[in-house]
């Protein structure tokens, strides 16, 4: 979608409550699990990590999925004014079927290492590599790529041979 010049990638409120529903009632079933089975103090222990982990994910996912990507000229950021990547750091767009990527996403190579970053649903940061989508619209997700591969073109001067 694009608004005032900037193409945004946005969150499905489907796929956002579907995943948060996912998420809570994997939670739950564990807790369930741990205080009215007789399990072993093993078990026990493994299935609060997991309603714990699962938990922390509905939160992180619950927050970050309010916000949106955008592309601007400058770069890749949030709606809230956070940096993902400058332009300059991008190196190239990975959408390849056997990449590494989100759902309904592409990966941005970047040329330098950044800091672990991780909001479930919206964007992953780890090392050289930035992937976005989730839980967002595929067609968003297609279009953005492509806008951005093209912005990437026209800055590394290769305009006709994409």
């Amino acid at each position: 979608m694009m608004i005032d010049g900037k193409i945004l990638l946005m969150v499905s409120p489907l796929r956002r409550w579907f995943a948060l529903t996912a998420l809570a009632l994997l939670s739950g079933l564990c807790l369930y699990l741990v205080f009215n089975s007789p399990f072993a103090f093993g078990i026990t222990v493994i299935g609060s990590l997991i309603a714990a982990g699962a938990f922390w994910a509905f939160a992180k996912m619950y927050q970050g999925t309010q916000l949106a990507v955008e592309l601007r000229d400058e770069g890749l950021f949030l709606s809230d004014g956070r940096t993902l990547a400058l332009m300059d750091q991008i190196e190239k767009v990975d959408r390849g079927t056997f990449s590494i990527k989100p759902t309904n996403g592409f990966t941005v190579i970047l040329r330098d290492r950044q800091p672990f970053e991780f909001v479930p649903g919206l964007y992953w940061r780890s090392g050289r590599k930035l992937g976005l989508g989730g839980v967002t619209a595929p067609h968003m997700g297609k279009m953005m790529s492509e806008a951005l591969a093209m912005r990437i073109a026209e800055r590394d001067g290769l305009n006709g041979k994409l």
